[in-house]
């Protein structure tokens, strides 16, 4: 039987180095609406389920669940691994396709081949490498999640609410996938952490093909090769080449590999 997937996108809006993140407007919507609208078209994916954090920006996230149709659930702020597992139970998902709410454009159209893939090769975890820093979506194993949760420590129950499986590759099967050589960009941020990373990404966004909905990182790809100045704007910030994240994320971007395939 075909598993069950959801995907489960932790929300909150209390950072400190950018309020309200998934919450900010890109062109006509904010990035949470541009992520949804993303995933929508990925055939692989059940349903789509916020899981939102308990704090006073609750109410925003419960109305953007409520005008798109979406499953949510409400649970502990800083336990954000709990929130996902409890989202993904809460429909029944054997698998969860994860991404943080902040990234505006993720690498949506391999999805169904990686999730097909993930279930065939029996993996725990898998991730396309490379990509522009924000883009990639993991693919997880709700079995995984709930091994992370009970045998991890305080930290992996955080916000890299994953780390504890990339840090166990030998006690899970990881897979990873290589992108298009386009689409090989580590050192290209399009994430949004920092005021200065959505101005990038408004500024790239106003310069996309105006038929560009859901947002694709193709043509983002494009409109920063064309235009190769913007990437001054949030330049400065760390990237996929950068070695604090390279070594926190050695699926991602180091050379750490279990099981290859090409989608």
């Amino acid at each position: 039987m075909a598993p069950r997937v959801a995907a489960t996108l932790p929300c909150r809006s209390e950072s400190t180095r950018l309020y309200g993140k998934p919450l900010q407007q890109v062109g006509d919507r904010p990035i949470l609406e541009h992520l949804v609208a993303q995933l929508e078209r990925v055939d692989a994916i059940d349903e789509i389920v916020l899981a939102i954090g308990d704090a006073p920006s609750k109410r925003s996230y419960v109305d953007v669940a409520t005008t798109h149709g979406l499953e949510y659930v409400v649970g502990s702020t800083e336990r954000v691994l709990d929130r996902l597992i409890d989202a993904a139970e809460a429909v029944a998902a054997d698998t969860v396709v994860r991404t943080t709410t902040e990234n505006p454009v993720v690498y949506w159209e391999n999805l169904t081949e990686l999730v097909e893939s993930h279930t065939r090769a029996g993996a725990d975890f898998s991730v396309t490498r490379d990509l522009p820093h924000g883009a990639p979506v993991e693919v997880v194993s709700i079995d995984a999640l709930r091994t992370a949760r009970d045998e991890g420590e305080q930290r992996h129950r955080g916000e890299a609410s994953t780390s504890y499986i990339t840090e166990n590759p030998g006690s899970f099967t990881i897979q990873t996938a290589d992108p298009p050589a386009v689409l090989r960009r580590p050192e290209i941020r399009v994430t949004v952490d920092n005021p200065c990373d959505l101005q990038f990404v408004r500024a790239v966004y106003e310069r996309l093909p105006d038929e560009s909905e859901p947002l694709s990182l193709f043509d983002v790809v494009d409109v920063i090769d064309e235009h190769p100045a913007l990437l001054d704007i949030n330049g400065h910030k760390p990237d996929g080449t950068d070695e604090a994240v390279r070594s926190g994320a050695p699926i991602r971007y180091g050379t750490d590999r279990s099981r290859d395939s090409r989608t």
